[in-house]
């Protein structure tokens, strides 16, 4: 995948997307991280899921592009 994203973008661009951290945060893992928490704890009953309510709207908003985002505040 990072020899056809070099080849593609070449070596300076494709660095942006080839680095550990942007195929995570690019990735669903953050969202995925959150809702299992956020699953376990509400099945355990526990109050503390609801702190996790605002995280989840956060991380999913922060996942749309940027167009998108703009017409969900207006």
């Amino acid at each position: 995948m990072r020899n056809r994203l070099r080849e593609s973008f070449g070596s300076e661009h494709a660095h942006l997307y080839t680095t550990m951290a942007t195929m995570i945060l690019e990735s669903a893992l953050p969202y995925g991280l959150i809702s299992f928490v956020f699953i376990v704890l509400y099945g355990t009953n526990n109050t503390a899921a609801v702190l996790f309510i605002p995280l989840l709207v956060q991380v999913e908003v922060s996942h749309y592009p940027r167009s998108k985002r703009l017409r969900l505040l207006t």
